[in-house]
C-alpha cells in the first residue's frame, strides 16, 4: 500500500473498470515494458499500443490506442455510397503489482488485455464478485441506494431492484435470502472520503464522480482489495 495520497484520476470524473489479477511485477518493470517501442502507439499511423504512460509510487496509468474502420454513407454524384473511414479509440488502464484495471468498451479493452498479457501474465478473466463478497460490500456501505436481486425463487418475480436498509429489504415477503445479489449501489465512508460506489457480480466497479474529490491510488487499492483481495 502507498503511504502518501496520490491523486490518479481528477475530480469530476466517473471511473468504471474491471479488475484482473496479474503477475506481481514491480512498478518500474511494468513501466519499462509499456514504454518499449513494440508496445508504443503511433497515433498518426493508427498503430495500436500504449501512450501517455505515467508512473506513480505504486502504479502505472496509461492510455491504449485501438484503431478500427467504420463504414459511413456519403452522397456522391447523386447516389449514396459507403466509405470506409479509419478511426482511433482510446481506453484507460491502471496497472499495479498484482492487478490490472481496465476501463472502456469491451472490444478495445480486450485488445489491450491481449497485448498486455504477452509480457505480463494474467490469471484468467476479469475478477468476479462472489455472493459472499457482495454481502460483505453491502454491510460495508453506510447507505444502500439500490440492490438488484436475481434468480428469485418465486413463481412470478425473477428479478427486482429495491432500495432501503438491507435488513428491511430481507424482511419483505419475497424470498430474497435465497436469491442472488446481481449488483448494488451505495455510499461508502472510506478512509479516503465519502464515495458513491457501484458493484456488479460480473466484476464491473464504478466510482461515481465527485466534484471535490479526485480518485486517489489509495482509494483504488482499497476498492480492489474489497472485491479481489
Amino acid at each position: 500500500m502507498t503511504t502518501q495520497k496520490i491523486d490518479i484520476i481528477p475530480a469530476g470524473i466517473t471511473y468504471s473498470f474491471n479488475c484482473y489479477k496479474t503477475e506481481a511485477k514491480p512498478v518500474e518493470e511494468i513501466y519499462r515494458i509499456l514504454k518499449t517501442d513494440d508496445l508504443s502507439a503511433d497515433l498518426e499511423k493508427l498503430k495500436p499500443g500504449f501512450f501517455k504512460i505515467d508512473k506513480y509510487q505504486g502504479a502505472i496509468s496509461s492510455s491504449f490506442a485501438f484503431p478500427y474502420k467504420e463504414d459511413i454513407e456519403i452522397l456522391r454524384e447523386g447516389s449514396v455510397r459507403k466509405l470506409e473511414v479509419p478511426r482511433l479509440e482510446t481506453i484507460r488502464l491502471i496497472a499495479m503489482p498484482g492487478y490490472l484495471l481496465l476501463s472502456g468498451r469491451s472490444v478495445p479493452a480486450k485488445c489491450a488485455l491481449q497485448v498486455f498479457s504477452q509480457y505480463i501474465s494474467i490469471a484468467g478473466g476479469a475478477v468476479k464478485i462472489t455472493q459472499e463478497k457482495m454481502l460483505n460490500l453491502t454491510e460495508m456501505a453506510a447507505v444502500i441506494n439500490t440492490v438488484q436481486f436475481r434468480n428469485i425463487p418465486h413463481s412470478e418475480i425473477e428479478k427486482v431492484t429495491l432500495s432501503g436498509e438491507l435488513e428491511e429489504i430481507f424482511a419483505l415477503t419475497l424470498p430474497l435470502r435465497e436469491a442472488e445479489i446481481g449488483g448494488f449501489a451505495g455510499i461508502f465512508n472510506t478512509p479516503f472520503g465519502i464515495r458513491s460506489l457501484k458493484f456488479s457480480t460480473n466484476g464491473r466497479v464504478q466510482i461515481v464522480k465527485s466534484k471535490k474529490l479526485a480518485i486517489s491510488l489509495e482509494l483504488l487499492e482499497w476498492v480492489v482489495n474489497a472485491v479481489a483481495g
